[in-house]
């Protein structure tokens, strides 16, 4: 693959009132001159939104954007660009080192959008000179000014998350997908602030490997919870109570989609009887197939959660095999709304053996 320089746009600035014409200067003295002449005619405008490229041992890349960029207004399509190239292989790779230095030195200070920037980095090649292709050191990269981490990682099967806790994502409103088929991500992003987070959909999806504690995670605005924590299920956790996220105070009192949470999610038994789900509007397959082979999913009393405005049950508890009687029990006593909800377990006809064809009687 060719690579093409990225060159910032020059615009024509008429000269700044008040300036004259800058006399010649004198033979070979013009190169003492010029940056002081470029600041006098340009100023900070010209240097608002360039890449700036080192050849000093500190040498990164720096991407920059702002609204005197001239031209380049979207840096985190660069960025992507980039990245894919470096992910390309070996001589791509080379080239890229050349230009920009290692990725892990890359400034991205004014990135606004990690969207798809690692997805589908999967290291075809191997290249013994850069073995961390797919799973750098990103500790450094400045994220505070990123809003959309949808799909940043996806299908990135090897990515671990090295350092991951030193992020600033104070400002993401979208983290969708991003760990979305990471099989070895394990990054410890407990201490994420995710206070202006809306959208968590698929988050961790076939993330099998992660274990962390979210439990300092805010929740407060959130209102997609889609498959979140579904199909982590091939690694078994590390204690005998099961998987355990660090759940149990989460708010989610916006959430309106809890489709498919904990689906195929093996090892999940948390105690989240105290959730107020009040908004949510769908909880079809939550908990479907969460334990089903081995007996070790869900089993909570689900029975105190405000349910009243939920529209769609279907297979919320479909071969989740770990519910108990007696918590099926209870969820019968409380009223009709969850008598609709556990009605519809397996209306696909997959049937349960628990489960009479209606459960409450």
């Amino acid at each position: 693959m060719e690579l093409t320089p990225i060159t910032p746009s020059s615009p024509s600035l008429p000269s700044p009132s008040g300036l004259s014409t800058p006399p010649v200067p004198p033979k070979n003295s013009y190169k003492n001159f010029l940056p002081i002449l470029i600041l006098l005619v340009f100023g900070s405008t010209f240097i608002g939104g360039f890449i700036a490229l080192s050849n000093s041992s500190s040498s990164r890349w720096d991407v920059v954007s702002n609204s005197d960029s001239h031209g380049v207004e979207d840096w985190s399509e660069i960025l992507r660009s980039r990245v894919f190239q470096w992910c390309e292989g070996s001589d791509t790779r080379a080239k890229i080192i050349e230009l920009a230095g290692p990725i892990e030195q890359w400034n991205t200070t004014l990135v606004t959008s990690f969207k798809n920037i690692f997805r589908d980095c999967k290291c075809s090649t191997i290249d013994n000179d850069h073995p961390n292709t797919c799973d750098p050191d990103l500790g450094n990269w400045d994220t505070s000014n990123v809003v959309d981490m949808s799909h940043a990682f996806q299908n990135n099967h090897i990515f671990t998350g090295k350092n991951l806790e030193k992020w600033d994502v104070s400002n993401v409103v979208g983290m969708s997908n991003i760990f979305d088929h990471c099989y070895g991500f394990n990054g410890e992003v407990g201490g994420w602030n995710t206070g202006k987070v809306t959208k968590m959909t698929k988050t961790f999806y076939a993330a099998e490997a992660f274990e962390r504690d979210l439990s300092g995670w805010d929740t407060r605005n959130v209102e997609y919870m889609e498959f979140m924590f579904a199909y982590a299920k091939q690694i078994e956790p590390k204690g005998t109570e099961g998987r355990s996220y660090g759940l149990q105070n989460w708010d989610v009192s916006k959430v309106k989609y809890f489709t498919g949470m904990f689906n195929y999610n093996d090892y999940f038994n948390e105690d989240i009887s105290n959730w107020d789900p009040k908004e949510a509007l769908s909880m079809a397959d939550m908990f479907s197939s969460a334990g089903w082979a081995d007996g070790l999913g869900i089993n909570q009393d689900l029975s105190g959660w405000n349910v009243t405005r939920v529209e769609h049950f279907e297979r919320f508890l479909c071969l989740a095999n770990s519910f108990s009687e007696d918590n099926k029990n209870k969820l019968c006593e409380v009223g009709t709304a969850h008598k609709s909800w556990i009605a519809n377990f397996c209306d696909s006809g997959l049937g349960w053996a628990n489960f009479p064809a209606d459960p409450c009687k």
